[in-house]
């Protein structure tokens, strides 16, 4: 485990070295002459112990303790009263890494390397290993031994954490309950979701109603202006009974017109011809009411003109009639289908509220 160790200004050794061989070490010589100084001074890289000055030499200088590993690894304890340097260095390849050392705590990478604990050391006035201890600190130390403390401490981290997730488990359970109980209050929300589909494909119909309505109202105006425009004509349509009369009388006046005329020319030529004047002044008079004939007879051709084009529009007023009176039939279904449905809701699919 430790290849060697150099110790530097420690009690009585002001710069000793030691290399150790693999297997058992033992270190032997004359009373006072410093083996258990060697002894202290690897007790002090390894564990930080003894604490404060009194291992350092008389003669000054800065103690120090060198231990190299198998691996190579060298750990260096240093204490200087000069400087105040209180550190362990360990240098691993051409890596050197310096820790503070604070009281009789070793630094916790300095303590993995070394991996050594109070459980290795036999110091020379100590009582037989385990012999003269107690059951208990025979049992403690056997434990670190083995690292059944390490065993211990899981088990009380493993039966705390087993408390904390029952608690867990328990505190989810009440959760899961209330979040069933809130749950239960949405129940008919998939029915309410098909209700509103319902309800949208309804409204979307009786939009696509409202429109047909509107057009049917369009085209229901205009029937109506063309049923005035047909009042308006009404008399008109009367006259055509007399048409035959009428076109006789048109005839009368076109002779009566070349007579009137061909007598104006004779009345030119003979003023003094008494009768001749009275005879024309009657046909005068007579071409006057024929004017007003000749008026009303073109008023019969507009009047005929109107009754094709009124013709027509009552045929297209029959069938916007038969449109009409469809569209109103399927829109009260659909109205009495939806207020069916609205009926059967308990609550209103967009506001919540209850229906009354």
């Amino acid at each position: 485990m430790f290849r060697s160790l150099v110790i530097e200004n420690f009690q009585s050794h002001k710069l000793t070295e030691i290399q150790f061989d693999d297997g058992m070490n033992v270190i032997t010589g004359n009373s006072d002459c410093g083996k258990t100084a060697i002894l202290r001074a690897l007790d002090w890289v390894c564990n930080n112990t003894p604490k404060g000055d009194d291992f350092r030499s008389t003669w000054g200088g800065d103690t120090r303790v060198t231990l190299t590993l198998q691996d190579g690894t060298e750990i260096t304890r240093e204490k200087s009263g000069k400087t105040g340097k209180n550190k362990y260095t360990m240098k691993v390849g051409k890596k050197t890494d310096t820790f503070v050392a604070f009281r009789t705590e070793v630094p916790p990478e300095i303590a993995q390397v070394i991996s050594m604990n109070s459980i290795n050391w036999q110091r020379q006035l100590d009582s037989p290993f385990l012999l003269s201890e107690s059951p208990g600190k025979v049992a403690s130390k056997l434990n670190k031994i083995v690292n059944l403390d390490v065993i211990d401490t899981g088990l009380t981290k493993i039966a705390g954490m087993v408390r904390e997730n029952s608690m867990e488990i328990k505190a989810s359970g009440l959760i899961l309950v209330d979040t069933r109980k809130e749950l239960n209050q949405f129940r008919s929300l998939p029915k309410m979701k098909r209700d509103l589909e319902r309800l949208e494909e309804l409204d979307q119909r009786v939009e696509d109603l409202d429109k047909e309505c509107q057009s049917l109202e369009s085209l229901v105006k205009s029937a109506k202006d063309q049923l005035e425009v047909v009042n308006r004509i009404g008399d008109v349509i009367e006259l055509e009974k007399h048409h035959d009369k009428i076109e006789s009388i048109v005839k009368r006046i076109a002779v009566k017109r070349i007579e009137h005329e061909r007598l104006n020319r004779a009345a030119t030529r003979a003023h003094t011809s008494g009768s001749t004047l009275k005879r024309l002044n009657t046909l005068e008079e007579t071409a006057e009411g024929l004017e007003g004939v000749l008026e009303l007879w073109e008023n019969l051709k507009t009047a005929r003109a109107a009754k094709d084009k009124l013709a027509v529009l009552v045929t297209k007023s029959k069938k916007f009639k038969s449109v009409w009176k469809r569209l109103d039939q399927e829109f009260t279904n659909g109205k009495n289908k939806l207020d069916s449905m609205m009926m059967g809701l308990e609550a209103c699919p967009t506001c919540g509220k209850e229906m009354n």
